[in-house]
């Protein structure tokens, strides 16, 4: 008995400071909602096309079982219909507030003529909501409400292949956990390293449609020049190539809000390329200068390389037309995309 009360300290301990930690977040006191109210998936789909977005109107929710992912994913689809059985999740939408605001948030799994989606549904009170993507029909990716001390997240169950590696036939398990940080989903990082951002590029690449084709590039001090090239102003087929190039400083909270989350992604070690497994994606490249004059570079066919990224790129294409912009010239040598220069 004679070591059992200094183990019992030591425990104490352990738990006191665990407790400190928990108790460093404050739990914000819920705020009532229309999504409190919500009980039956007819609710929620009403509340979809009413609220959120007309474009959801074809979401349905049937029985998990029945949803599948694409054809020629053989296995894979096998894969996730166990995982839904495997961790026990049989339910259309959970409801919890993962970004603390007081406001409860939807979590949605359904899927459009039985082609698999998942979407949180980020609620704001008076403020229009924000669609969050978990899960498509192309990676059959699966979201799990979890609680890491009492705190809401996201567990992201399945399998993705490494297509950089064409040997690798067996899908590897995929399980990641995802937290809601100032202005989206993002892999969990608990050893958070803040960088010294000095320029901020990213552009988009074009698809088999109309998917806008732009670049954003900012500097530490948030002067901001946005180049619309194709499908920004207008979203129809055979459009001409807009060739414009705007300016701006960045507002304050845009500029720090994009800072905070790039540091959070952790980027230095996140890939240099990204790819989805099918063609006629849209693309991304994201050029990140930080620390006295390091460079990081990520290409990333599809814009799906990490859940953190996909986050990124919603404020990005928000800059676009949130901002006091004015038109200017263009500065000489800062593009990426060159492909309007080369048909000159």
């Amino acid at each position: 008995m004679k070591y059992f009360a200094p183990f019992f300290v030591l425990l104490l301990f352990l738990s006191c400071q665990k407790d400190k930690r928990v108790a460093t977040i404050k739990i914000a006191e819920q705020i009532p909602s229309a999504v409190d109210s919500l009980k039956t998936n007819a609710q929620i789909k009403e509340y979809l096309v009413t609220k959120v977005d007309t474009n959801l109107k074809g979401f349905d929710m049937p029985p998990l079982q029945k949803l599948g992912t694409m054809p020629f994913m053989g296995k894979r689809d096998s894969i996730f219909k166990e995982t839904f059985k495997k961790y026990g999740i049989n339910h259309n939408f959970y409801k919890a507030d993962f970004d603390n605001n007081g406001y409860t948030d939807l979590l949605l799994l359904g899927g459009y003529n039985l082609w698999y989606s998942s979407f949180v549904v980020m609620n704001y009170g008076n403020k229009m909501p924000e669609v969050h993507e978990m899960g498509l029909y192309d990676n059959g990716l699966i979201p799990q409400l979890v609680f890491v001390e009492g705190i809401p997240g996201i567990k992201i169950h399945g399998v993705k292949q490494d297509y950089d590696n064409p040997r690798e036939r067996v899908p590897k398990p995929y399980d990641v956990t995802l937290h809601w940080k100032n202005i989206g989903f993002a892999e969990e990082n608990k050893d958070l390293e803040a960088h010294k951002i000095e320029k901020i590029q990213f552009a988009t690449g074009g698809c088999y449609g109309t998917c806008p084709i732009f670049e954003i590039h900012i500097d530490n001090k948030g002067k901001t020049f946005f180049f619309a090239e194709m499908y920004n102003f207008e979203h129809i087929r055979g459009a001409k190539p807009e060739n414009q190039v705007f300016l701006t400083n960045l507002d304050k909270k845009t500029y720090d809000d994009l800072i905070t989350f790039i540091n959070y992604l952790d980027f230095a070690e996140l890939q240099d390329n990204y790819s989805v497994n099918y063609t006629d994606a849209a693309s991304a490249t994201l050029i990140i200068t930080y620390d006295d004059g390091k460079v990081k570079k990520i290409e990333d066919y599809g814009m799906k390389g990490t859940f953190g990224l996909l986050s990124l790129y919603s404020p990005f294409k928000c800059i676009r037309y949130n901002q006091e912009w004015k038109e200017t010239t263009e500065p000489h040598g800062i593009k990426i995309n060159t492909w309007m220069n080369d048909m000159r």
